[in-house]
């Protein structure tokens, strides 16, 4: 008879607040800017596999940061803000692109929600993952 091995059991301790690592995570509003600043990236430059190349990272990286399956770090954003050329802080707090601002060539559009763009990314960040995990 072949015993089969028994499942390990793994105890996980929650994160210490007082940690490095917890200190310079960032917070639920500034990943949202992240994202923000991504989407206006794959804009610019066409597609998720060109965001990544400009960023030096792997695609299914870009897309679960997108896809909220991965959380953005510090350096990531600074990253994303160089190749924009724009402030970190204007990455971080979502205040890039504007409402109704055009991310490509920053004019103004008339009447543009920002949910719809907003929406518009997560789709393609979810049809470009679920291509990805295949």
């Amino acid at each position: 008879m072949i015993r089969k091995p028994l499942k390990s059991i793994t105890w996980k301790r929650p994160p210490n607040p007082n940690s490095l690592r917890e200190k310079h995570r960032l917070t639920e509003e500034e990943e949202a800017g992240v994202r923000r600043a991504l989407g206006a990236l794959r804009i610019r430059l066409g597609n998720w596999r060109n965001v990544a190349k400009a960023l030096k990272t792997d695609r299914t990286t870009i897309t679960r940061v997108v896809c909220i399956r991965k959380r953005a770090s510090a350096g990531f954003a600074v990253r994303v803000a160089r190749l924009l050329g724009i402030p970190v802080a204007d990455v971080l707090t979502g205040s890039f692109p504007k409402p109704k601002q055009c991310p490509f060539c920053g004019s103004h559009v008339p009447g543009a929600p920002q949910d719809v763009w907003d929406n518009r990314i997560m789709r393609a960040a979810e049809a470009d993952f679920a291509r990805v995990s295949r």
